[in-house]
């Protein structure tokens, strides 16, 4: 708009007409917070309430005459508009500004093909993209079912010689070493599928009402298997009785685990990784604490970025696929949780996950 144009109206509003931001009000008609039809004298109202219901079918409307008060009588105004998602840009100009609609008209039309074009552009690479996932995920799903079966015979067959005796000496060494990588192979198939189905949207969680406090005392019961293979202690404590979420007991059996495993993996023979779960008003807190080797404070983000791994192995040479936390993140977040960590370089790590509380219990 030229600025020597009198008579303009500027402004934007939402869908329903409301009006959000006055941009110029040369006749001062318009206030935020009130309606198009607020602006328009009494014999316009209806008229200007369906320009208002207009705007929910079409991106771009121009050409609507609507008269607006105008000392003791009223004057018409030609009234156009364009929509961007929620908001609205609505201008109005007096018709004896010669030009002056056709030139309102053809911007407009501009503005409205440029929106459309950039939607289908839009549309066009979600689409690409979904494309790509969904492929990665079939691919991914095939090469884990390929994959399972001749290493679970490799890790059987491994395990058959070392128990026969078939096997002494440095040979013995092999067989172990066979049987180590077969099994990272097939944990590192099993999380592979796992990130794949969660990042692709295919994960659905049944929720129910579980006691927090319950299923990490059983998921701290079930790792002291293997942390007693590096006489690590497990230590389980709780500030409530019972605390109730809402949560897929599959996932969240996974979410504890991983960050079990976790902790075992990086931490020193002869400490203690802790378990733990408070409470507050509305949260449960669950805390996975060790004495491991730490994280240095600039690495606190990208652990939880799939295939980050800080060290290669864990203390005891435990090979790492780097998708663990990443896991725990994602699952996380479908629980409307989020994840914390602590960690001091030397003396340990302190992962906590936040979830909602049941209302009322």
């Amino acid at each position: 708009m030229s600025n020597s144009a009198r008579d303009w109206l500027a402004l934007t509003c939402e869908r329903d007409g409301t009006i959000a931001q006055v941009l110029r009000d040369d006749l001062r008609l318009a206030k935020v917070g009130a309606r198009l039809t607020e602006i328009v004298d009494r014999g316009s109202a209806q008229k200007a309430e369906n320009f208002i219901a207009s705007l929910a079918s079409s991106n771009a409307i121009v050409g609507w005459q609507l008269n607006v008060p105008f000392g003791d009588g009223a004057r018409p105004m030609y009234f156009a508009a364009i929509a961007c998602g929620e908001t609205v840009l609505v201008l109005a100009a007096p018709e004896r500004q010669e030009g002056m609609s056709n030139q309102l008209y053809e911007e407009l039309s501009r503005l409205n093909n440029d929106l459309i074009n950039r939607e289908r552009e839009l549309a066009r690479k979600s689409a690409a993209l979904e494309r790509v996932s969904a492929e990665k995920t079939r691919v991914v799903a095939i090469a884990a079912h390929d994959l399972r079966n001749p290493l679970t015979v490799i890790s059987a067959y491994a395990d058959l010689l070392k128990s026969d005796g078939v096997v002494e000496g440095e040979h013995l060494d092999y067989v172990d070493e066979i049987a180590r990588s077969s099994r990272f192979m097939m944990e590192l198939v099993e999380e592979m599928l796992d990130s794949s189905r969660l990042e692709s949207g295919q994960v659905q969680l049944e929720l129910e009402e579980i006691d927090l406090v319950h299923a990490a005392a059983h998921a701290a019961t079930i790792n002291r298997i293997r942390a007693d293979r590096k006489e690590i202690a497990i230590a389980f404590e709780q500030e409530c009785d019972h605390t109730f979420i809402l949560a897929d007991s599959v996932k969240l059996r996974q979410i504890i685990n991983n960050l079990m495993v976790n902790a075992i993996k990086f931490s020193l023979s002869r400490t203690t990784v802790t378990v733990r779960v408070r409470r507050t008003a509305d949260r449960a807190l669950l805390e996975v604490e060790d004495q491991g080797i730490g994280i240095p404070q600039d690495k606190l983000t990208a652990i939880f970025e799939p295939f980050r791994t800080l060290v290669p192995t864990g203390t005891a040479d435990e090979v790492s696929t780097g998708l663990g936390l990443a896991i725990v993140k994602q699952l996380a977040d479908m629980h409307r949780a989020t994840v914390e960590v602590e960690s001091t370089l030397g003396r340990g790590s302190l992962f906590r996950v936040v979830f909602p509380v049941i209302a009322g219990r």
